[in-house]
């Protein structure tokens, strides 16, 4: 460490040769010290030892500019300091302005980009991160905020500007549960399950028209729909009634019909279709039959076999 004042006044040699020495080591130790030095010059270089920055001072000669941080401990540069900087081959290859922002001309080639910091609403296009959302995307087109594209560059899925909406341009494929309130998560469908049944029976008594059905979520929903050809033989002004059981329960805890009919008397024939939505509450296997009665033993209800279907939907609650 040494500095100078790089004045040698008139005066024997020995003194001579001491001063011209300790100027030398100034000029070869950049000016190295705990403080600037006192006298100083345009151009100068100056090494502050407290702080392992190394300057320069302006061309006015009233401020030192630093130029870098060194890391004595492990003999490396550990900071260039500038407002700015571009590195070139001729055209500039990469631009570093004030603030950080770097700016690329060409395409950017590497392993992995690993963002660290949130996006904002104003960025035009931007990749960010954050421990509780991850990946972020964020942009600002005329007709898309954010659109992803395939190899051939053909849209795959758009983000349109200023909307939370997804566009998707070709199929989806769901490998899993698709989950959303509204949304059909499976269908249970039969065809022709009926059998012929002649019965006078005057409580609810089941036919073979059911289907079961395994909710994926206790908040599901279940739509349940029949349809069914049947007569009424028999009486005089007696009505049939219809409704449906999720296993040993009527859906209709009132204990009215979802479906009736009521003859002249004869033998009549009729078709019927109902719906119930049902909330079982349950991820087990779930059963739904549908059941008939007359109002009067003097009547009975023949159902027509090979004129039913029954179908169950689950709804995502």
């Amino acid at each position: 460490m040494s500095q100078a004042d790089f004045t040698i006044a008139n005066q024997g040699f020995p003194s001579f040769r001491t001063e011209l020495n300790s100027s030398l080591q100034a000029l070869a130790s950049n000016n190295s010290g705990t403080s600037a030095p006192s006298t100083t010059f345009a151009n100068q270089f100056f090494y502050n030892t407290s702080t392992n920055i190394l300057s320069i001072r302006n061309e006015d000669n009233d401020a030192f500019i630093p130029i870098a941080l060194l890391d004595q401990s492990n003999d490396v540069v550990t900071e260039i300091q500038c407002r700015g900087i571009a590195f070139s081959d001729g055209d500039d290859a990469m631009t570093i302005a004030d603030g950080g922002l770097c700016t690329f001309p060409a395409d950017v080639t590497g392993l992995t980009f690993n963002p660290t910091g949130d996006t904002a609403a104003g960025d035009a296009a931007a990749i960010g991160k954050t421990a509780a959302e991850g990946l972020i995307l964020t942009g600002q087109g005329s007709t898309n905020d954010v659109t992803i594209k395939n190899d051939a560059d053909a849209d795959v899925l758009k983000v349109p500007t200023g909307t939370t909406n997804v566009e998707i341009v070709g199929n989806l494929t769901v490998g899993g549960t698709l989950s959303g309130a509204g949304k059909v998560l499976q269908v249970v469908a039969l065809n022709d399950v009926l059998t012929s049944t002649n019965s006078n029976a005057t409580s609810f008594t089941a036919t073979t028209l059911a289907a079961s059905i395994t909710p994926t979520a206790t908040s599901s929903k279940i739509l349940v729909t029949a349809t069914f050809s049947a007569t009424q033989d028999g009486g005089s002004n007696v009505q049939s009634s219809v409704t449906i059981f999720r296993g040993s329960s009527n859906l209709r805890s009132s204990g009215t019909p979802l479906f009736m009919y009521d003859h002249a008397g004869g033998n009549v024939g009729f078709s019927g279709t109902f719906m119930f939505f049902d909330t079982p509450n349950t991820t087990g296997a779930t059963t739904y039959t549908v059941h008939f009665k007359v109002a009067d033993a003097s009547s009975s209800f023949r159902a027509i076999a090979g004129t039913d279907t029954i179908s169950l939907l689950e709804i995502a609650g």
